[in-house]
C-alpha cells in the first residue's frame, strides 16, 4: 500500500493520476491476510474436531461470527430482497460448507485435505464466468497452474482410502466458491458493492446460523460438547477470527479481483498452511522449500491472470435469447 506522502505527491503533481492505479496496489491485501489466517486454522480445526461434535463446532463458529458483525450492521436502507439473498448465500457458503468441512478429518489428514482443496480455483473461475456469461481461457489456464502446483506438493502423501475425504473436500469447494462469487454479484445486482462488507455480513452469517442450527438438530450429538476453557477458547478463536474476520476479508477481496485470482489466492493457503504446520505444529512431514516454490508459482499465476485474463473473452451473453 502506498504511504500517505506518496499518494499526496501523485495527486498534487501528476494530473494524469488515476485512483484505480492506487487500488491495484492494495486490493489483494485482503485476500493475503485471509489466507494467512486460514493457514493456522486447518490444524486448529482438525484438533478441535477430534474432541467435540462436528456440527456443534460449526454452529458455535458461526454464532460467534454473527455476534461479531451485529454491532456494525446496517438495518436501514437495504432492500428486503437483498437481505433475503444474503441469508441464502450464508446458508450455502457457511452453513452447508461447514457441514461438509468438519466431516473431512474423520477420513483424511490435514495434509491430504490441503491437497484436495487445490481444485478451488476451477470452481471459482467457473462460477465467476457463469454469472458473467463469459469464458476466459487465460483464467482457466492459470487456475490449472495453481492446481498443478498445489497437487505436486503433496502427491506422495495420498492415502489409499482418500475417496470419501476427497468428495467432501470438493463439496466444500463448491459450496464455498459458489457462495463467495454469488455474494460478489449479488451486491452488484442491488447496487450495494460500495456498502462496507462488515455492515451487511451479519445477514450472511445469520443465514449460515439458521442452516447450521437445523443441521445440528438433525445430525449433531448434544452429549459431545466442549468440556474445558481450552476447547471453548479454540472455538471462539475459530468463530471470531477465522469465520468472522477472514470471511469478510475474503469476500471483500473477491469483489475486487477475478474468480480465478480469488481461487488462486485460496490455494496459496495450502503451502502457507504447510509452512505453518512445519514451524508451529512440527509434524515432520512438511518440506518448507517445496512449499515456498509452490507459493512462487501461484504468485506468478496470479500476475498472469490479472494482466491477461481480460484480453481473451468468449462472450455468450449476446448469443443467449431471453426466456419468456
Amino acid at each position: 500500500m502506498l504511504k500517505k506522502y506518496e499518494l499526496y505527491f501523485l495527486v498534487k503533481y501528476d494530473y494524469h493520476y488515476d485512483k484505480k492505479l492506487i487500488e491495484e496496489k492494495i486490493k489483494m491485501r485482503y485476500l493475503f491476510i485471509a489466507i494467512v489466517i486460514w493457514g493456522f486454522a486447518y490444524n486448529f480445526s482438525s484438533n478441535i474436531s477430534a474432541v467435540v461434535d462436528n456440527d456443534f463446532i460449526a454452529l458455535s463458529r458461526i454464532f460467534f461470527a454473527t455476534l461479531l458483525f451485529l454491532p456494525f450492521t446496517k438495518f436501514i436502507g437495504l432492500k428486503k430482497e437483498f437481505i433475503v439473498g444474503l441469508l441464502y448465500i450464508g446458508a450455502i457458503e457457511v452453513g452447508a460448507q461447514y457441514m461438509f468441512y468438519y466431516r473431512i478429518y474423520d477420513h483424511i489428514s490435514v495434509a491430504e485435505a490441503l491437497l484436495f482443496f487445490a481444485t478451488m480455483p476451477i470452481f471459482t473461475t467457473i462460477f465467476d464466468d457463469m454469472f458473467r456469461k463469459v469464458v476466459r481461457p487465460i483464467s482457466f489456464i492459470t487456475a490449472f497452474i495453481a492446481i498443478f502446483a498445489a497437487v505436486v506438493i503433496r502427491w506422495n502423501e495420498i492415502s489409499e482410502s482418500f475417496l470419501i475425504g476427497m468428495i467432501l473436500v470438493q463439496l466444500v469447494n463448491v459450496t464455498h466458491s459458489f457462495g463467495m462469487i454469488w455474494y460478489k454479484y449479488h451486491t452488484i445486482k442491488y447496487s450495494c458493492e460500495d456498502v462496507p462488507d462488515h455492515k451487511i455480513f451479519f445477514y450472511l452469517m445469520s443465514g449460515g446460523l439458521i442452516a447450521s442450527s437445523i443441521i445440528f438438530m438433525i445430525l449433531g450429538d448434544p452429549s459431545d460438547l466442549p468440556e474445558n476453557n481450552s476447547e471453548w477458547g479454540m472455538i471462539v478463536y475459530l468463530g471470531v477470527i477465522v469465520t468472522g474476520l477472514s470471511y469478510v476479508l475474503l469476500n471483500k477481496g473477491a469483489k475486487m479481483v477475478s474468480g480465478a485470482t480469488t481461487g488462486i489466492f485460496q490455494n496459496l493457503s495450502i503451502p502457507v498452511g504447510m509452512l505453518i504446520t512445519f514451524l508451529f505444529f512440527d509434524t515432520g512431514s512438511i518440506d518448507p522449500i517445496t512449499a515456498t516454490i509452490t507459493m512462487i508459482i501461484m504468485g506468478i499465476a496470479v500476475y498472469i491472470n490479472e494482466k491477461y485474463s481480460e484480453k481473451i473473452i468468449i462472450d455468450f451473453s449476446k448469443k443467449m435469447t431471453p426466456v419468456i
